[in-house]
């Protein structure tokens, strides 16, 4: 099952499987509703999914992990692995691959799940492991404190994104925006917004560099 908010994309991938004759395009879906509608109906053994979808598809893929333990989850997305790969595979995904490879390395990426291992790049797989073996700097162990989408917000406060279009982004009023800036900035004990723009600013930079 495909999942992604852009009919194009959709496309695109249902172009490069119907070369693979091992592998059927049961369903597709554009938002939640219809991922949890078309899951129910066709049982897919695998799923892939936009990260960015509705707001966040690291929330609904813990959901259909829950719903179904042995279906297999890549996460497409255009956003760089190393800011959100590792968490991904914390949500119950098999396999995280950016959008702008996905033509080339689609195939290798359900090969791999298929047989039961994890995709992920060969950089990114270095990096997880040189993440693990060092003891990291204060902004990268503090970001373990953020949720998913706490740290989705300080992303794209790092992009240089304002609230009313992050609000946008991620179909959320800017309320609730404010109310995440809030949590980052005190779990982050940042004192004031200049202070967490230029935090999320060198967070990003750190782990795109």
């Amino acid at each position: 099952m495909i999942v992604d908010d852009h009919s194009i994309v959709r496309f695109g991938i249902r172009s490069l499987l119907s070369h693979n004759k091992q592998m059927d395009v049961c369903a597709e879906a554009e938002d939640r509703a219809s991922a949890f509608r078309e899951f129910a109906q066709h049982k897919p053994d695998i799923i892939l999914m936009d990260i960015s979808i509705d707001g966040n598809g690291l929330e609904l893929t813990k959901q259909f992990i829950q719903l179904a333990p042995h279906v297999k989850i890549i996460i497409i997305s255009m956003h760089d692995e190393c800011l959100y790969a590792d968490r991904a595979l914390r949500a119950g995904a098999k396999g995280y691959l950016m959008k702008r490879d996905a033509s080339l390395l689609l195939l290798n990426a359900l090969d791999s799940v298929i047989k039961g291992d994890i995709y992920l790049s060969e950089s990114m797989t270095k990096l997880i492991l040189k993440k693990m073996a060092s003891t990291g700097n204060s902004v990268s162990l503090n970001e373990e404190k953020l949720s998913d989408r706490e740290l989705e917000v300080f992303n794209l406060i790092g992009e240089g994104y304002p609230t009313k279009q992050i609000s946008q982004k991620l179909k959320l009023s800017p309320k609730t925006i404010e109310t995440y800036q809030e949590h980052i900035k005190e779990k982050l004990h940042i004192k004031d917004s200049t202070e967490l723009k230029k935090q999320a600013i060198a967070w990003r930079n750190s782990h795109l560099s």
